[in-house]
């Protein structure tokens, strides 16, 4: 089951620097969600900047931000650093590890997705537990309602 109401449309800006979130939406995004029962969609406004690697540095060697998994950043990035339409911060909305579940919920959802043998899926979901994993313990930490 696709989780996003379409495709996320987004451009690079070239000479930005990784941490500086070179990726921007040039379009709303919404990703429906089971793991918050209060806030079955989520909403990414126009503008919004994304990294595509919120895990350790380590694990960025492993894992290329034009890998499959950058579609499930969208989400799990707008978890960590919510904004409004205007691009200001604005309370979190979840935990950091509801963001982990959702980043795996948008895992799943993009495997499911992809024509696959039932041994290669397997192993993309491998592959989405451990980038869960890295989020979990190399990504920010934060509770509901903090800026």
């Amino acid at each position: 089951m696709n989780r996003f109401e379409k495709s996320p449309h987004f451009k690079s800006i070239l000479g930005c620097k990784l941490n500086e979130k070179p990726f921007v939406l040039t379009q709303p995004l919404v990703y429906r969600t089971d793991v918050l029962p209060d806030i079955p969609r989520i909403e990414m406004p126009t503008g919004f900047r994304s990294d595509f690697a919120t895990i350790p540095r380590l694990a960025r060697r492993l894992f290329s931000v034009a890998g499959w998994w950058r579609g499930a950043a969208w989400p799990h990035d707008f978890c960590c650093a919510p904004v409004d339409a205007d691009g200001n911060a604005i309370p979190h909305f979840c935990n950091y590890k509801q963001a982990a579940a959702i980043f795996y919920e948008a895992l799943e959802s993009i495997v499911s997705l992809m024509d696959l043998s039932p041994k290669k899926k397997e192993q993309a979901l491998r592959k989405a537990r451990f980038l869960v994993w890295c989020v979990k313990v190399g990504g920010p930490k934060f509770e509901e309602g903090e800026m």
